[in-house]
């Protein structure tokens, strides 16, 4: 006679993988809500950038 679903490996094997990747998704999230990232300055210096205009001819 053959074992019962879950008295087998495979099945629970297949089962941890994607409740593994769960997880880990949940502490993904845990950790980017609690450290967020830095804001960004609305406006950086551009050092060394020439801003063209709509009239000028270069091209």
């Amino acid at each position: 006679m053959k074992p019962l679903w879950h008295q087998q490996f495979w099945p629970w094997f297949l089962i941890a993988l994607p409740t593994f990747v769960v997880i880990a998704s949940f502490v993904t999230l845990a950790i980017a809500l609690n450290h967020p990232d830095p804001e960004v300055p609305h406006a950086p210096p551009k050092h060394g950038l020439i801003p063209l205009s709509r009239s000028s001819s270069w091209k």
